[in-house]
């Protein structure tokens, strides 16, 4: 399964860096994440069970330079042979 987490950062690069260092500091395994700094909006991707995403999303929503948390949960299709 893979999710993606979407957030707003209030301070740009040193609101995604606190984020980011949070993150390793946990041992999240992420797939991906980015930042756009046009609307300082940070995504990323999460391959893994969505327990996992739950507490990464959890753990930004006490952060307090990140609002606006949201979760996208996308199967995976495998195909059938």
């Amino acid at each position: 399964m893979e999710t993606t987490l979407y957030a707003r950062l209030t301070q740009g690069m040193d609101s995604f860096m606190r984020v980011s260092m949070t993150l390793r500091r946990r041992e999240f395994k992420l797939k991906n994440i980015s930042l756009s700094l046009e609307d300082n909006m940070m995504q990323m991707t999460v391959n893994e069970d969505e327990s996992s995403s739950k507490s990464i999303l959890n753990h930004l929503e006490k952060m307090y330079d990140v609002s606006d948390v949201t979760l996208e949960v996308k199967p995976v299709l495998s195909a059938v042979y």
